[in-house]
């Protein structure tokens, strides 16, 4: 997360915060409930295990994110060095209140933006 410290002056606390937002938005659009996540699923599942192709998918995304980013953000290349990542820790599914407005927007944001990318994903393109 160097780049939130470095080009945007976030501290640990908002750093925390918004890595723990946008994990809640992805984990509850890809979740297998309808209904997300409850913290009794997570006791039960020990690991998250990525798809065998996630690794080329997230790298050629990202790839092409950068195409669209300010040149200045100097980002390293996506590296996932597995496709099995514990669960270590408790992972508190109602970490914000209602005066915590702005990550609940980044929240809405993050979901707004995946169910765009699967809209695209299965979009027909004209042949």
């Amino acid at each position: 997360m160097p780049l939130l410290h470095n080009d945007f002056s976030a501290n640990k606390e908002q750093i925390h915060d918004i890595r723990h937002t946008v994990i809640l938005a992805a984990g509850r659009h890809h979740s297998a409930w309808a209904g997300g996540w409850e913290q009794s699923d997570l006791t039960r599942i020990k690991n998250i295990q990525l798809h065998p192709q996630a690794q080329q998918a997230i790298a050629q995304s990202w790839k092409t994110m950068l195409r669209y980013l300010p040149s200045t953000l100097s980002l390293p290349p996506a590296n996932l060095s597995k496709n099995v990542y514990p669960i270590k820790q408790k992972f508190d599914l109602n970490r914000f209140t209602n005066d915590q407005i702005e990550y609940l927007q980044l929240y809405l944001l993050v979901v707004r933006a995946l169910r765009l990318c699967d809209q695209r994903s299965v979009q027909l393109r004209n042949i």
